[in-house]
């Protein structure tokens, strides 16, 4: 690299600003400084060194404060200059005029006209960031007192030294002038480019916000995002121009005004808008008003919050409504109620009253046990649409929960009335329902409590509403019952009881009792029936009629007798070994629907006869008429199920629903025993012929008949003419205990206990 080379990059590096200045203006600013500099200093250095060299001879050039005064000075006036730009142009410049006038004077009168032009440098240079008019008036002047100059000046000019420091300070202000001008074009432009880079960057995030943005000038949309035209579903260009305040139904009007009234929103507002179909869509809004040229423009963020306000909507609608069936809740009953209550006692007439009917489905656990829960869901859904289409108008309809349903009769004048109410609900419900491939039965118990303005609790009327369901439930099911006061001490017994039930199962209480089934025409036994009963350790043993529909209610009748066939299981296989030996006889147990709709049943059962050496031949399962009438196809599966293993059907109770050979043909079952009811048909002669021709219609269909509820010799000589084949009562054998039926197998008198 050759010497001037290295000279110019070094020159190169000095007037080049320092690589960490990374902002371009004040880049550009630097290299401004570095260079002016640069200018000043050779200037200096010419006009200053260079003629000590050429002219030793000259005394003017020995005087020091010309060797440092430029520089000096130039680096304080640009100081000066660079401290005041654009913040007191009007000083500045008439500080340089005034300072100009000045110097003059006192130069002309020290008689120091040639080193005018350095002072007055000094002050071009503080007035050199003046606009371009104001920095030439300032130089023009200084110009012309210069020229002045020696013409006023008392003293005589060296004419050498006077145009050399004018030639300088032309120079050197048509330099700065020239450089200055540079700069400002220089800045100009690169204030446009980094304008436009800086609007190009504002426009791209504009875009890209999740936000929708819109710029609005006197009320007119001037500029949309896309994502604002996202949320009111419409395109942009069709949004541009249009007034903005159409794009809102009027209920959100005021908050766009009052928005746009503002220089800036504070706070998010949330506006309901229109979108192309005019559906309502939410949207969340802040705003800030910007001026352009003096004219506000309004900028509005928008976020589309349709998605939160639909949840909240949800949740609001959830936490008062049943989101299976849609009905009222019960939070929403409860308040609803009070709000009643309240009313009516501050009625001034309260001679009307409102009543509550609180439903419960028979029976329900049933359908989901055995055909799932989605069947069971369709139940209570259709349920719901019947309630609700058996209801008057202002009457309200509630679901609790589970199978529980509430219907509050809004306007009752009597008892009568909710009465009425209620029967037709309860013929509503019994209508079949179809879910899928099965035609389904449900029935409900319905309790009834009436507020005259006694109460002032909503809970309390509901849950007088509750005990009386449980009153219906307990006396048959598929009825009604208005509560009385005497039922909340019942209710209290019911708990006790259920704590005791409770207690029973976990002590393994419940006991098989046995009572024998004799064929008439043999004179033998042919069977034994097992029958639950409670081995009370106080009360002794307690038939079931007071504690199974507590089972049934607590879910735990199932396990229950579950556990009681496997006692009888045990006692019937020892029986077998030690008395009966190979005498033909079976043992019956007693299923009902419960039973019968469980998945499980079949392969539980069968567990247990295997367990105790049984073979399924030796077990009958006793069904009730009724639970065939039904025709559950689970329980058909499930009698199909234990047929072809083995067990033997019969039919209990028959004759006591609607009996039919289709009945007969379809089930196939082993034997039929007609109810003990039908037994006072022997006292009746048109009846006798009537039993007579039902004995030889079963021989016929090679189906055995017997007969129950036998209490006395005649009717034993009776139905043994009339052929029955089997029989069973007290004139036979009562229920006994498993000890109790051990002897009696030893020594079987009629009518042992």
């Amino acid at each position: 690299m050759s010497i001037l080379q290295r000279i110019t990059s070094t020159w190169r590096r000095l007037i080049e600003p320092s690589a960490s200045i990374t902002d371009p203006e004040r880049r550009l600013k630097s290299r401004f400084l570095i260079r002016t500099l640069a200018i000043l200093f050779p200037i200096g250095f010419f006009f200053t060194f260079l003629p000590l060299l050429i002219l030793p001879q000259a005394n003017w050039l020995r005087d020091t404060d010309i060797l440092f005064v430029l520089p000096a000075l130039a680096l304080l006036a640009f100081a000066y200059g660079w401290a005041h730009r654009g913040e007191h142009e009007k000083s500045v410049w008439w500080l340089s005029l005034v300072g100009s006038i000045i110097i003059f004077i006192i130069a002309v009168q020290d008689g120091d006209v040639e080193d005018l032009v350095y002072f007055l440098l000094v002050l071009f240079l503080a007035s050199m960031f003046l606009p371009p008019r104001w920095l030439w008036s300032v130089f023009i002047g200084q110009v012309i007192l210069v020229f002045w100059a020696p013409f006023v000046s008392p003293v005589p000019v060296d004419l050498v030294e006077f145009v050399t420091s004018e030639v300088a300070f032309l120079v050197v202000g048509f330099a700065l002038i020239l450089l200055l001008n540079t700069y400002r074009e220089q800045l100009e432009t690169l204030h446009q480019r980094l304008l436009r880079q800086r609007e190009r960057q504002y426009r791209e995030l504009f875009e890209i916000l999740f936000e929708g943005m819109v710029i609005v000038r006197d009320g007119v949309i001037e500029h949309v995002t896309e994502s604002f035209a996202t949320f009111v579903g419409r395109r942009r260009e069709t949004l541009i121009g249009r007034p903005l305040l159409t794009l809102f139904p009027p209920e959100s009007h005021a908050i766009i005004k009052h928005i746009l009234a503002e220089k800036k929103s504070p706070h998010a507002h949330e506006v309901v808008a229109w979108n192309a179909e005019n559906q309502h869509v939410y949207l969340e809004v802040v705003g800030k008003v910007f001026y352009f040229d003096e004219t506000p423009v309004h900028i509005l963020a928008f976020r589309d919050i349709t998605h939160r306000k639909h949840m909240e909507q949800e949740l609001q609608y959830r936490a008062h409504h049943d989101v299976l069936t849609g009905l009222p809740n019960r939070a929403a009953l409860l308040a609803r109620l009070q709000q009643m209550i309240d009313e009516h006692q501050n009625a001034k007439n309260n001679s009307g009253a409102f009543a509550l009917l609180f439903l419960d489905l028979d029976r329900f656990k049933l359908i989901n046990d055995s055909l799932g829960h989605a069947v069971g869901d369709q139940v209570l859904r259709e349920v719901a649409i019947r309630l609700q289409s058996a209801r008057r108008e202002d009457d309200i309809v509630a679901r609790l929960g589970g199978d529980e349903f509430v219907l509050v009769l809004t306007d009752v004048h009597s008892p009568h009335e909710a009465e009425q109410v209620a029967k037709r609900l309860l013929d509503v419900l019994r209508q079949p329902i179809r879910v899928n491939d099965h035609e389904l039965y449900v029935d409900a118990s319905i309790g009834i409590a009436m507020d005259i303005g006694d109460y002032t609790s909503a809970m309390t009327l509901l849950q007088d509403a509750d005990i009386a369901m449980y009153h219906a439930k307990a006396e048959g099911r598929g009825t009604y019952r208005f509560f009385k006061t005497a039922m909340r001490e019942e209710l209290q017994r019911t708990h006790a009881m259920k704590m005791e039930l409770r207690r029973a199962i976990q002590h393994q209480q419940f006991v098989p009792f046995y009572q024998p089934i004799f064929n008439l025409q043999q004179n033998r036994v042919v069977g034994m029936e097992v029958f639950m009963r409670w081995q009370h350790p106080e009360r002794g043993v307690i038939s079931p009629e007071t504690f199974l529909p507590l089972l049934e209610e607590m879910g735990a009748l199932y396990t229950v007798s579950l556990s009681v066939y496997e006692q009888a299981f045990r006692d019937f296989s020892q029986w077998k070994r030690t008395i009966l030996h190979e005498t033909a006889a079976w043992l019956h147990v007693n299923v009902d629907t419960l039973q019968l709709m469980q998945s499980e049943f079949v392969q539980d059962l069968l567990t247990r006869i295997e367990a105790h050496g049984l073979s399924p031949s030796d077990i009958a399962v006793q069904v009730h008429e009724p639970v065939l009438l039904s025709r559950s196809v689970m329980v058909e599966k499930t009698l199909q199920m234990l047929q072809r293993a083995g067990v033997h059907l019969v039919i209990d109770d028959f004759g006591t629903g609607y009996s039919s050979l289709t009945l007969l043909h379809h089930v196939k079952p082993a034997a039929v025993m007609l109810d003990r009811t039908l037994i006072e048909w022997l006292d009746s002669v048109e009846y006798v012929r009537v039993l007579k021709g039902l004995v030889n219609l079963m021989h016929a269909m090679q189906v055995t008949i017997g007969i129950e509820g036998i209490e006395t010799e005649a009717q034993l000589h009776r139905l043994h003419q009339l052929a029955f084949e089997w029989g069973q009562g007290y004139a036979l054998g009562r229920p006994m205990s498993s000890a109790a039926a051990m002897r009696w197998w030893h020594s079987p008198p009629v009518g042992a206990e």
